[in-house]
């Protein structure tokens, strides 16, 4: 019996003995006990770019059984990061939270642009002596090189002076984020760059392009009326608020091929005297934005005349510039009084213009007076004629 006894004893002794470690290894439970006034988020955690924005909705929570003013601060966050507590427009410092309810307030802040790694905000809600914090971390992400592109299809455009050049450009934001980008433009003096949407007739100056998704852009460049030819670079820029990218353009100009012809008071006419040399000066312009060279000059005149440049050819003529040439004009000795024309013609391999020039022939003086005096013979000689022809 009494062995019997002893077993029992033993046995519940093992009992009470295993009982008391398993109780000894269960969690504690008011350690994890939630307090009356507590603070809670979904997202504890978050990346972002610099210089955006990043919210966190914060829940401010009452589980007792009335109603609680609860004080908010921020005890904890970097330098630089300006992060405040917003609702219904107002910068909060309390909230009233009623009994079993919860009530939400933003926490907004901006990455830096030398913000790095990540940063701790911590939150803290006070009332009545009970007191909950929240902590938040944000991280800074490393933007790639390649967040924004813009690509040209087809960069370097040749055409002639006066010409408008069209460029097809496509804007692409690989980044996180919608972003908004401004356009600008780098190119020489007097050139006229204009941004459109592609298949839209209208000019703008910013774009905004979503997460992961491409704008096509018409990019209409315009050269001054009187560039003169050459290569002429163009920068185009989309900038955002945390990087820019760019492209370069270039322009070719061939250049044209103008020229003009004048006189001294734009008079296409002048005077000369038979068998004597008289000078008539033509100015050649070149109105182009391609220089000329080796302009020869040449004349189609009467028979028996002479006609000289000098100089009699021009070796070269810049855009814009001007030669004013002596044109000798010499009429035939035997010329007689009256008006001849001449065309005067000023040629290059790419372009040549001619005009026509009204020259007043005048006889010498010594000539005037022979003539004058067989006149008077041939008419002396006709009136004694029809006299002795009366007589008969």
């Amino acid at each position: 019996m009494k062995r019997i006894l002893s077993k029992l004893l033993l046995t519940s002794l093992v009992a009470v003995a295993a009982l008391s470690a398993g109780a000894a290894s269960l969690p504690s439970v008011a350690s994890a006990q939630t307090p009356e006034i507590y603070l809670s988020t979904p997202v504890t955690g978050a990346y972002v770019e610099r210089g955006k924005q990043v919210t966190f909705s914060i829940d401010v929570n009452n589980k007792g059984s009335v109603g609680r003013n609860v004080d908010l601060a921020i005890t904890k966050a970097p330098d630089g990061w300006n992060p405040i507590l917003k609702d219904r427009g107002f910068v909060v410092r309390s909230v009233w939270v009623d009994a079993g309810k919860s009530e939400s307030v933003d926490l907004q802040m901006t990455a830096p642009a030398t913000a790095q790694g990540d940063n701790e905000f911590v939150v803290k809600a006070t009332s009545g002596g009970v007191e909950s914090t929240l902590r938040l971390l944000v991280g800074v992400k490393e933007q790639t090189a390649q967040a924004s592109a813009l690509v040209v299809q087809y960069p370097t455009l040749t055409g002639k002076a006066g010409s408008q050049f069209g460029f097809k450009a496509e804007l692409r934001n690989n980044s996180e984020a919608d972003r908004t980008y401004g356009l600008s433009f780098k190119a020489p003096d007097g050139w006229d760059v204009v941004f459109k949407p592609s298949y839209e007739d209208k000019q703008i100056s910013s774009v905004q392009v979503k997460s992961g998704s491409s704008q096509s852009l018409d990019v209409n460049v315009t050269p001054p009326a009187r560039v003169q030819a050459g290569d002429y670079p163009i920068t185009i820029t989309a900038s955002s608020a945390t990087d820019k990218t760019s492209a370069d353009l270039k322009v070719t100009i061939t250049g044209t091929y103008q020229m003009s012809m004048s006189t001294r008071g734009d008079l296409f006419n002048t005077s000369a005297t038979a068998g004597s040399e008289s000078p008539f000066y033509i100015t050649i312009t070149n109105t182009g934005s391609a220089t000329l060279q080796n302009v020869s000059l040449s004349s189609s005149k009467p028979e028996g005349w002479e006609v000289t440049f000098k100089p009699d050819k021009i070796d070269q003529l810049d855009p814009g510039a001007q030669r004013e040439v002596a044109m000798m004009i010499k009429p035939s000795a035997k010329a007689i009084a009256g008006d001849y024309m001449l065309n005067v013609t000023a040629s290059h391999p790419q372009v040549s213009i001619n005009r026509d020039i009204r020259v007043s022939v005048e006889t010498p003086t010594l000539w005037g007076w022979v003539g004058v005096g067989i006149l008077v013979i041939v008419i002396g000689g006709l009136m004694g004629l029809f006299m002795k022809l009366g007589r008969r």
